[in-house]
């Protein structure tokens, strides 16, 4: 047994590595990922940082608009990258690898340009542009490779330890990452809020290392198991759309995907402003996140992983929708009089709904693609990206407008509050798109019939 198989089996996870040398580089690869991911927002859109850092640059909260744009167009664009290439369905490993590497590398751009920009004396529009490349750089080509992901896992993951092995490596890096975040508070410059300078460094410092992190990761990545038995090649990209528009279960996890990401598109930018409006810090956001949003989040991994083998991913993934759905509504209710003592039970609710739907919407997905197909994932982020990318389109417009209403209707709340308000009817109509049970489908070729 392989060195990395032996540790992982000591911390509990023999059944998922017996019989696949290797495996267990699947199993510890995610700890560098997520720390990079939910620090920065990289792939996972968890933005708190990065609109603080944005704003530190000098965006306004129009120029943050802009950031829902050039994820979503990235992730539609990555969608074009894979339609692209030569049907290959077991290079699915170099693949997965290659373009990792790459979209993080991407993302350090968010910190090299604003000091080459700086040096070059340009204005504050001309550094964040090139900030916005950047990320959507990361995002095209990433997402390229989290659709040879996907097939990957599939292929080398047995259907039954599925759950088992989604709760184990969110387990890991959660648990990463709640240690950083904790880490984090207690480094975190002191009032660092009041003084722009400071936290401009400060965050510059923490995006960086965090992505300086994730790429050196993808080592990890490397080392992992590719598919042992040769993957069938799909159909025609034209027999491949009508079987998705035909098959029942993925129209209804489309359906929801729309609504859920299109509501990210106003979460992401505008929910660091709503707790920014309510009284809360950067330094405070980071304490109680490490003590209540990754400790629910690891819960809610529980929950979703033992529920994907007992109950399906449908029905998990109603539950895990009706927990964010009242998660990120809770959100609303903070303002500077209450929020020293329910920000810690909003980040709980929220940690609980974002654990379980790291592991249901992934478990769900696999129960509805069929195998060896990476065209598949790639279709499903891009209609995702599509209705968040009209989403993004119209908020250059509304925010605007929202801002105008405000001056003839005082009583508006402010914008940001409107538009997470917005997003939490989204995610009720993401519940209602799901919330017929469906029973587990077969990942054959017959998916069209489920």
């Amino acid at each position: 047994m392989l060195l990395i198989d032996r540790v992982v089996t000591a911390l509990g996870a023999r059944r998922l590595v017996q019989g696949r040398p290797g495996s267990g580089w699947l199993l510890i690869e995610v700890v560098p990922a997520g720390v990079w991911s939910q620090l920065t927002g990289g792939m996972s859109m968890e933005g708190y940082y990065l609109v603080a850092y944005l704003t530190a640059l000098g965006a306004t909260g129009r120029q943050l608009a802009w950031l829902p744009f050039v994820f979503f167009v990235g992730i539609i664009g990555a969608a074009f990258v894979v339609l692209m290439r030569a049907p290959s369905a077991n290079a699915v490993k170099r693949t997965c690898v290659r373009d990792t590497l790459i979209g993080r590398a991407c993302f350090l751009g968010t910190v090299a340009w604003p000091l080459f920009a700086w040096w070059l004396n340009l204005p504050t529009a001309a550094v964040l542009a090139g900030v916005f490349v950047a990320i959507g750089a990361c995002q095209l080509i990433h997402f390229a490779g989290a659709a040879a992901f996907v097939t990957w896992m599939q292929a080398v993951v047995p259907p039954h330890q599925r759950g088992d092995f989604l709760r184990w490596r969110n387990l890991a890096s959660f648990i990463a990452v709640a240690t950083v975040v904790q880490a984090l508070a207690w480094l975190w410059p002191v009032n660092v809020s009041g003084h722009a300078d400071t936290q401009r460094t400060a965050l510059m410092w923490l995006i960086g290392l965090a992505t300086m992190t994730g790429v050196m990761g993808t080592w990890l990545l490397a080392q992992a198991p590719a598919p042992a038995l040769a993957l069938r090649p799909g159909p025609p990209v034209k027999t491949l759309v009508r079987e998705m528009l035909q098959a029942r279960a993925m129209m209804r996890l489309m359906g929801w995907n729309w609504l859920v990401t299109a509501a990210l598109a106003l979460t992401l930018p505008y929910l660091p402003k709503v707790l920014d409006a309510a009284g809360v810090t950067t330094a405070t956001y980071a304490a109680w996140t490490s003590r209540m949003l990754y400790p629910a989040m690891l819960l809610g991994i529980v929950i979703a992983g033992n529920g994907l083998q007992r109950w399906g991913g449908a029905r998990v993934l109603i539950a895990t929708q009706l927990t964010v759905t009242i998660g990120e509504a809770s959100f609303l209710l903070l303002n500077p009089s209450n929020h020293a003592w329910l920000l810690p039970a909003c980040l709980a609710l929220a940690g609980l709904g974002r654990g379980m739907l790291g592991v249901a919407w992934f478990g769900r997905l696999q129960e509805v693609i069929p195998p060896g197909d990476p065209r598949v994932p790639a279709l499903f982020h891009a209609a995702g990206g599509v209705a968040g990318l009209i989403m993004a389109i119209a908020l250059l417009g509304l925010v605007p407008a929202l801002e105008h209403a405000r001056v003839t209707w005082p009583w508006i709340p402010e914008s940001a509050w409107v538009l997470i308000a917005l997003a939490s009817a989204l995610r009720l109509a993401a519940l209602m798109a799901v919330l017929k049970p469906l029973r587990p489908v077969s990942t054959e070729r017959s998916w069209t019939t489920v």
